[in-house]
């Protein structure tokens, strides 16, 4: 039996925080707008021995703070489809929330074009599906009102809304990312054949019920569609639920269908 290789990438693109060099599937996370690797810190370490959790970190934040932001998806999603490239010596899957879901799709999309190659599972979390262009952009919001539009998704703390250092900082990363994701409409093409969940919030004001239903579209092979009792921002609250989903869903096949579950509150 052949020991699975490590990622021979030392991109800075990727972040494993918990080094598992046996796995059996590599899941790509990729964060929210604003968001960085970190985010992932503790997921590797709390899902089954045999998935190894690789976090994206886009640049312009952490150690990636002074390299030029993305502000469009297509250069973006080359720039981590090279990045990728070398660490699918194995089966992946790819997990992205808000921001995040977008450009996981379109990686997905661009790594099956170059490489052949598709996810074991694509999980969709908080983004409406990705032919749905966005009703109400943000990414152009004079900064009071983007401020207020933080604080209706909820997640971020007020005292941290109110530091001018913060928001000096944070801002240009912000807007940076909302413009990738609010100006991307999927090219057409033929849709995913994995499995694909897509995870939204009921109390989500980003995304209704019927813009999270589009992903559907977007796979021929399984749907499902889970509804937390969250706001946006939900991957710290709601944490252990999803890690368990995660693992379930890596660890069993499906067969060919469409459902749609409420999953249980966190508190």
């Amino acid at each position: 039996m052949t020991t699975p290789r490590p990622p021979t990438s030392s991109s800075p693109w990727l972040v494993t925080h918990h080094p598992r060099p046996r796995a059996r599937v590599r899941l790509f996370c990729i964060p929210f707008a604003g968001g960085a690797a970190s985010v992932f810190r503790t997921w590797g370490d709390a899902l089954p021995a045999d998935i190894e959790v690789c976090a994206v970190q886009l640049p312009g934040r952490e150690r990636r703070l002074r390299e030029p932001l993305y502000q469009a998806m297509q250069p973006l999603a080359r720039a981590l489809v090279d990045a990728v490239g070398p660490s699918l010596d194995r089966p992946f899957a790819i997990f992205g929330h808000s921001l995040g879901a977008c450009v996981g799709f379109e990686l997905a999309r661009q790594l099956r074009r170059l490489y052949g190659r598709e996810p074991e599972h694509m999980f969709a979390s908080a983004r409406r599906a990705p032919h749905i262009r966005d009703p109400a952009p943000l990414h152009e919001l004079p900064e009071p009102e983007l401020i207020a539009a933080l604080r209706r998704m909820g997640g971020t703390p007020e005292s941290v809304l109110r530091d001018p250092e913060f928001v000096r900082i944070f801002m240009p990363i912000l807007r940076a990312d909302l413009a990738v994701a609010e100006t991307y409409l999927c090219p057409s093409g033929p849709p995913l054949r994995c499995p694909l969940t897509m995870l939204r919030a009921d109390a989500d004001p980003m995304v209704s019920k019927l813009e999270a239903l589009g992903w559907r579209e977007h796979t021929s092979g399984p749907f499902t569609m889970r509804t937390l009792s969250a706001g946006h921002l939900f991957l710290a609250s709601h944490q252990t639920q999803i890690l368990d989903l995660i693992a379930a869903s890596l660890s069993t096949s499906t067969s060919p269908s469409t459902s749609f579950d409420r999953a249980p509150s966190n508190g």
